[in-house]
């Protein structure tokens, strides 16, 4: 027996040999990605020198803080069909399918055992869900597998990222479910009682794997299927690459018109999403194509054509006028006594595409839309070609890891922005994590314990692997105790003075003045000082944050009361002495912010004379680490007995 595991977006051939790892799996264990309420599906192949009968046990996966019940995971057998002939697109004549040999599609439940054929790949789609109530973390089970006279159990981990996959709104993913097409494959009448039971049958698992179905008017089918007149009329384009435009920044500005005009835009992409004998990559491109080029809705054609009255379609060849599959994305389940669907291959990618499309709009909700489109055009920089598109199963996982990154840091900075939190670190087995930096990443959560809080990691080995910057080190935030720890939000704006008290201020050469709480620039407590006789004075403010490596921007509220101008010098002093300053005019009566631009700060080099001729040489001058920021002193200058106002101090991230 020679066992391994794969991802979703792989078709595995009968004769496909084991690979020493894959996206999923490192040779020893599976390890699965993915957000509440999302789908996180994956392969298991076996290869056996004899024909067996397989069972299989599925254990609960246990976390930290609860469990994700075995319950949750569906396994089928994958059933090869038998292609003759490449796939081609009648309407452009273009080849779109690799052709000749027996391609994994059908879908066939398992209950309790299921049978592997000798000398070849047998393949079971196992589909796992992540319950919207699961709490981030890492989830570890096992699958056991058990036949005569032996067994082997493969380790299953799952990391739940912190943030629940969105389905809200309609889907723009659409399928026909053609009345007629699939009554007659389970000899019955539309209209009858019978009838309507197996088309609400068919419409439930359209739904369940995130499409939307309609009924085609006239029974049409394929590609004469038009949509009802409840989707956007107007537009539309194919899923093969036009030659129109030689880029696709073009096509985007194109259908962008377009809907300004008024005119909705559909993407066609029945062959994309439907032929057997395309790349598993391809059928997930669809929600990728679908963002990138702005679509309003993507229709997939039919879900049911199987033109031969005595067609076998759980074992024969898959060619029909369209193509090897085409428009017949489920399988009449009456091939084994089954009055219900059978899922398959492509329908499930295509479950993967519709998730991709909801991470990409979730990006955008939450204000990084520059970003889903720099994930979508790295994805599909153009539309996609005719023949096999040739995308890398892995670039679709980092894509998606990508932007399941952007997302926990976008619902960090939602939920406890500019917010203290006090509690005690631990380790994924208990263990208090003792003088660490705190940190916050997808794999680590923050849990409300009766007002107070825990952050608990996710380890790999020895180390901890929930490290995105951003956090105060516990060990000089004066929480104390071992397993202690003061988080601050740093991710998008991180105030540094705002709530800390007056003595974190030092006063030279200012009569120093009362906190006022409403006396800042934009609200909050304000410093306010006045200018000495001689007219000059600084202020040193020594921030509790040690790490401001994440961060592009340090901005203060300055205020000039006085009647004259006020020169304010802004300068950041490193643990090495090396500094960087900017200055800045206060004007009379001026409120404003003053932005210095730390990244700048870090790549700027300096000129100094050297040698008797004075020539002006770049000096090699320690730039500002900014992993171990001292001080940052603002140093003004003006008339004598100036008020001046520091309000709120605070780090901003980058625009990236």
């Amino acid at each position: 027996m020679v066992i391994w595991a794969e991802g979703s977006t792989a078709k595995i051939k009968p004769d496909a040999p084991r690979p020493a790892e894959t996206y999923v799996w490192d040779g020893g264990r599976i390890a699965l990605k993915a957000a509440r309420g999302e789908w996180a599906p994956f392969q298991l192949i076996i290869n056996s020198d004899q024909a067996r009968v397989v069972s299989f046990e599925i254990y609960d996966l246990d976390g930290p803080r609860g469990k994700v019940a075995a319950a949750n995971i569906s396994v089928y057998r994958e059933l090869y069909l038998p292609v003759t002939w490449p796939s081609v697109d009648l309407a452009t004549n273009f080849t779109v399918g690799e052709g000749r040999g027996r391609w994994p599609d059908p879908l066939v439940p398992v209950i309790g055992h299921a049978d592997v054929a000798a000398g070849e790949n047998t393949v079971f789609w196992f589909d796992l869900f992540v319950p919207s109530d699961t709490l981030s973390g890492k989830y570890v089970g096992k699958i056991t597998l058990r036949w005569s006279g032996g067994e082997y159990s493969l380790p299953l981990e799952l990391a739940v990222w912190d943030f629940e996959l969105s389905r809200d709104g309609a889907s723009p993913f659409v399928a026909a479910v053609n009345a007629g097409e699939v009554c007659r494959l389970y000899g019955v009448k539309a209209e009858a009682e019978d009838g309507r039971a197996i088309l609400s049958k068919y419409d439930a698992i359209v739904k369940e794997h995130g499409l939307r179905p309609f009924r085609p008017a006239d029974d049409a089918i394929g590609a004469e299927a038009a949509l009802p007149a409840e989707f956007p009329p107007g537009y539309a384009f194919r899923d093969y690459r036009l030659e129109t435009f030689a880029d696709g920044e073009a096509y985007r500005e194109l259908f962008a018109r377009l809907r300004r005009e008024g005119v909705g835009v559909t993407f066609k992409a029945g062959g994309l999403a439907g032929y057997v004998d395309r790349p598993a990559g391809d059928h997930r491109l669809v929600g990728w194509a679908l963002w990138r080029f702005r679509g309003d809705v993507v229709t997939l054609g039919d879900v049911s054509y199987f033109p031969r009255k005595d067609a076998k379609p759980l074992s024969d060849d898959p060619r029909n006028k369209w193509g090897n599959g085409a428009y017949a994305l489920t399988y009449p389940g009456t091939g084994l006594g089954l009055n219900k669907p059978l899922p398959s291959v492509r329908l499930k990618l295509l479950r993967e595409a519709a998730e991709d499309y909801a991470y990409l709009s979730m990006l955008s909700s939450a204000g990084l839309a520059a970003y889903a489109d720099e994930l979508a055009a790295g994805v599909v920089p153009t539309l996609p070609p005719a023949g096999g598109s040739g995308v890398e199963a892995d670039g679709l996982y980092g894509a998606r890891e990508a932007a399941a990154v952007a997302l926990v840091k976008s619902e960090w900075r939602q939920e406890i922005a500019e917010k203290v939190v006090r509690g005690r670190a631990v380790s994924d087995d208990g263990t208090a994590v003792a003088r660490a930096v705190v940190r916050a990443g997808p794999l680590a959560s923050v849990t409300d314990r009766n007002g107070d809080y825990e952050l608990r990691y996710v380890s790999r080995g020895r180390t901890l692997a929930a490290t995105a910057p951003g956090y105060e080190r516990a060990a000089s935030s004066g929480a104390g105790g071992r397993g202690d720890f003061v988080l601050k939000q740093l991710l998008r704006r991180y105030v540094l003075n705002g709530d800390e008290e007056p003595g974190d201020f030092s006063d030279k050469g200012f009569d120093q003045a009362d906190v006022l709480a409403d006396a800042n620039v934009a609200g909050g407590p304000a410093f306010v000082a006045r200018l000495k006789a001689k007219r000059t004075g600084e202020l040193e403010f020594r921030p509790p944050l040690r790490d401001w490596s994440t961060f592009g921007s340090l901005v203060l509220e300055l205020y000039n009361g006085s009647g004259g101008r006020v020169s304010a010098k802004v300068r950041v002093t490193g643990g090495g002495g090396a500094f960087y300053e900017e200055v800045f005019l206060l004007s009379p009566a001026w409120r404003a912010q003053a932005r210095v631009d730390l990244d700048l700060a870090r790549r700027r080099f300096y000129l100094k004379a050297k040698g008797r001729e004075g020539d002006l040489k770049f000096a090699d001058r320690p730039r500002v680490d900014f992993g171990d920021v001292r001080d940052v002193e603002i140093a003004f200058e003006g008339p004598g007995g100036a008020e001046v106002r520091v309000g709120r101090v605070w780090l901003e991230a980058r625009a990236d």
